[in-house]
Order: structure tokens, then C-alpha cells, then sequence
């Protein structure tokens, strides 16, 4: 859990109180730091923040940013798939290179001293500046109910059984995400992706491929082929988290 203060430290782009001077007048500039304390004011907390490296003197410091919150008061749901709880994942720039965008997704509280994210991106809103204020009591409203609808999901999706082949045919669809030219596609990339991390993640059920796929896709994975690097772009990562999402959804459906 992370004060406003460790946030700012994090990523001092949420916090700029002026937008990019390259920015026009009709730019109506919404300070991310004025969002996150609305949000800490009704319980929520930030887990994690991130921001692109500034490279050069020309890069921006008002530049795209992402948080991630979690609320404390909310208790996890279905412990026995790991503890599963709403978050909410703030996107935002100062520069016009973002939308400000909310996503509501689930956190999987794995064990005590470690977090794994999954889903961030199943439910996406995207803010007009000039109703900042109204879209975001609307999204608060509908977090809960949001996350008790991916939760049942989460539920079916433990109790529906794979095969070998299936599993493999969906990690297979689940790596076109990342490469669309499938110039990755090998048969070792495929099972690298298949290969669970922890004893908790060794089911066969949609549930467990999905994250232990989403786990190796993201944070990448290596063999006798070359090897797949993390992936921290932020557009690509709530894409594709947004995508598989979806993709699991659509195998949970035919599968049932």
C-alpha cells in the first residue's frame, strides 16, 4: 500500500499542477493527483504506480502514467482461487499523449508477501475532461457490482475443466495478442507460456491457463528460443490485458 507521497515520488507526472506547454488552449487539464486523493478519501489505496523513463531532456515530465488501487475495506471473495478483490487502474497524461481512462478489474491475493494482478482491464471507461467529477462517481457506483460479476466469472471459469489440447490452443490464441504476425509462434514458446509458476497455479481448469498465462505473457518467459522480455509499455499492457480478458470469456462460453 503506497501513501500519496510514496505515489508522487513514484511518478511525479500525476502530480504536475499546469499541463504541457505544447498543449492548446482548448485543453482542459485534470490534475491526476486531485483524482487519487477522491479516491483515498473514499478508501481506496494505491499498490503500484509507474510512469515512463524520462530518455532525453525533450521528453516530457508531464507524460502518460498509470496507478493501480486497490480498497482495503473490500473483502476478498473466493479464497480459495486466491483471494480475489475489485481494483481500480488509473491511466492519465498532462501532455494530451492519454485519455484519462479508468479500468475495473480484479487483484489475486496470492499469499502474504506477494501480489499477482489479473484481469486489470475487463471493464474500460473513458473520461470526458469537462465531466471528470460526474464520470467518476458513476464508475465508484458501479465497481462493486462490476467485480461481483468478474468474480462469478472467475468461479465458473475455476469449475470449467481443459484439455491438454485446449489449453494449448488457448495459449496459442493468447500469444497472438502480444505478436499479431505470430512471428513468435513456436510449439516451445507456446508451452513456455503454459508453464505455471507456483504449486497453486498447476490446475488444468480455464481459471488457472488464464493466469499463468497472463502471468508469462506479461512478464515474459525464456527457453531454447529467444526469449520473450517483459512487457511495460502501458498502452500494450492494458490492451492485452483487456484482450485476454475477453479471450477467456469467449473459451468460458464454449466451454460450458
Amino acid at each position: 500500500m503506497l501513501s500519496l507521497e510514496s505515489v508522487r515520488e513514484k511518478v511525479p507526472s500525476a502530480f504536475q499542477t499546469s499541463p504541457d506547454p505544447k498543449v492548446s488552449e482548448r485543453y482542459n487539464f485534470v490534475n491526476t493527483g486531485d483524482i487519487l486523493e477522491k479516491l483515498y478519501n473514499r478508501g481506496w489505496r494505491a499498490i503500484a504506480a509507474n510512469a515512463p523513463t524520462l530518455r532525453s531532456a525533450v521528453d516530457s515530465p508531464k507524460g502518460k502514467h498509470t496507478i493501480l488501487l486497490r480498497n482495503y475495506d473490500l473483502s476478498p471473495s473466493h479464497e480459495s482461487l486466491g483471494g480475489v478483490t475489485p481494483t481500480i487502474r488509473v491511466t492519465n497524461s498532462h501532455n494530451w499523449t492519454s485519455k484519462f481512462i479508468m479500468d475495473v478489474g480484479l487483484l489475486r491475493l496470492l499469499c502474504s508477501n506477494g501480489l499477482y494482478t489479473a484481469g486489470l482491464s475487463f471493464q474500460g471507461y473513458e473520461f470526458r475532461h469537462d465531466r471528470i467529477n460526474e464520470d467518476l462517481e458513476k464508475v465508484l457506483e458501479g465497481v462493486q457490482g462490476a467485480g461481483e460479476e468478474a468474480t462469478a466469472l472467475v468461479e465458473k471459469w475455476a469449475g470449467t475443466g481443459m484439455t491438454p489440447e485446449q489449453r494449448f490452443d488457448f495459449a496459442n490464441a493468447a500469444q497472438r495478442l502480444r505478436w499479431e504476425d505470430g512471428h513468435k509462434s513456436t510449439e516451445q514458446v507456446v508451452d513456455a507460456l503454459l508453464q505455471p509458476r507456483r504449486v497453486g497455479d498447476m490446475g488444468t481448469d480455464l481459471w488457472s491457463t488464464y493466469n499463468v498465462v497472463e502471468e508469462n505473457l506479461r512478464t515474459g518467459v525464456s527457453g531454447d528460443f529467444r526469449k520473450v522480455s517483459e512487457l511495460k509499455n502501458i498502452d500494450r499492457l492494458r490492451d492485452q490485458g483487456s484482450k485476454l480478458w475477453d479471450l477467456a470469456r469467449e473459451w468460458g462460453d464454449r466451454l460450458n
